[in-house]
């Protein structure tokens, strides 16, 4: 199961985006009322959490807990992200995601929304932005050449016990 960022729209409808630590979307989807634990569930069916990212700089309790409940850091912006940030940051990894998906099928490829409503376009902004803020440590840890399975444990450390990656290094590598 990959490591993986979460990112999380809570209210009356919401909805969650996990992508891996490499960039590529595992999960988008909304709902009505969720319980914590379903959400939860649909989280660690796709990937395994490292980061669940809110867009508000007073997290939700819905995201603290379930940051708690996954063994997850909670990431959340100083600032809260407006509406147009937001829709920045999904329209540009859309059209990167588009642009991956299109390669060598020519100039006829069609390019998509990822996301089918507004919360869903929010949960995808939380994950992009929380990975592409710790990107440089992921890359680093990938750059150390050591094999998938001991760069994960880098990266667990790193996340999860919030020690360097020159730290996380010198214990499994």
């Amino acid at each position: 199961m990959p490591l993986a960022v979460a990112g999380i729209d809570p209210g009356t409808t919401t909805a969650v985006a996990v992508i891996d630590l490499k960039g590529n979307l595992l999960l988008l989807r909304s709902m009505k009322h969720p319980k914590r634990a379903a959400l939860a569930r649909m989280i660690l069916d796709v990937g395994r959490p490292v980061i669940v990212a809110g867009d508000v700089s007073r997290p939700p309790a819905l995201l603290e807990k379930t940051a708690s409940s996954l063994s997850a850091r909670l990431f959340f912006p100083e600032q809260s992200m407006t509406r147009a940030e937001k829709l920045r940051v999904a329209e540009k990894y859309s059209k990167e995601v588009s642009r991956k998906l299109s390669a060598g099928h020519g100039p006829a490829a069609i390019r998509q929304k990822l996301w089918k409503n507004k919360h869903e376009r929010d949960a995808l902004a939380c994950a992009v932005r929380a990975w592409r803020r710790v990107r440089h440590v992921i890359d680093k840890a990938y750059e150390s050449g050591a094999p998938d399975s001991v760069v994960e444990k880098m990266l667990l450390c790193v996340f999860l016990e919030g020690r360097s990656i020159e730290e996380c290094r010198k214990r499994y590598v």
